[in-house]
């Protein structure tokens, strides 16, 4: 059963009826007049994708935000210990770098998403829906950018300069990010079209 609902194989998830798909806190299947979109556009299937494979389970959750603070976790603990050694920033400065360049990876697949929406809202003439998805592929080109500008920051910073402060700044700025700066974020866990929730560090204890 389980390739049936991961895969796309023509199988069970597939032909479920995503275009149907009530559930939208964000109203991304409406237009800026608050019309729906075309069933086509519906983000259904996205949505139920996230919570099956278990994006926002508690303490375990594998979101960029999420391993983006569990990295800010273990370096505010090993801080604490007093472990703030040179080689110690340094290793920490190479994950921050990964959880970057993962994030960096997502934000261009969500863009190449609205790139090819777009290219069918022009071929059919469908303004409504370009004007729409034109305005969400702009963030997620905003988003690119900081994201960028991150990498180059961490990248170019000498290795005796990179302090926990530092580290820990840009990795409240991932996280911030994948909830549009609160925007996005959920009112509880696994709540259907919202970001993931950012584990505390209790949750990662559980």
């Amino acid at each position: 059963l389980n390739p049936l609902l991961v895969n796309r194989v023509g199988g069970l998830f597939d032909n479920l009826p995503w275009a149907t798909w009530s559930v939208d806190p964000q109203k991304r299947n409406r237009d800026a007049a608050g019309n729906f979109v075309e069933e086509r556009f519906h983000m259904g299937k996205r949505d139920a994708y996230n919570v099956l494979t278990g994006k926002d389970w508690k303490g375990r959750s594998l979101s960029i935000g999420n391993l983006a603070m569990r990295a800010k976790y273990m370096l505010e603990g090993e801080v604490a210990q007093g472990d703030e050694s040179s080689k110690q920033m340094s290793d920490q400065t190479v994950l921050i770098k990964r959880i970057l360049e993962v994030q960096r990876k997502e934000l261009q697949q969500e863009l190449s998403m609205y790139d090819y929406d777009l290219a069918i809202a022009r071929q059919d003439d469908d303004y409504d829906a370009m004007d729409y998805i034109d305005v969400k592929r702009q963030a997620c080109v905003e988003r690119l950018e900081s994201v960028e500008s991150n990498i180059a920051e961490v990248s170019n910073t000498k290795e005796e300069s990179v302090t926990k402060t530092f580290l820990g700044g840009i990795l409240d700025q991932v996280a911030s990010m994948t909830t549009d700066e609160g925007e996005n974020a959920a009112p509880y866990r696994g709540a259907m079209g919202y970001a993931p929730m950012i584990d505390t560090e209790k949750d990662l204890e559980a």
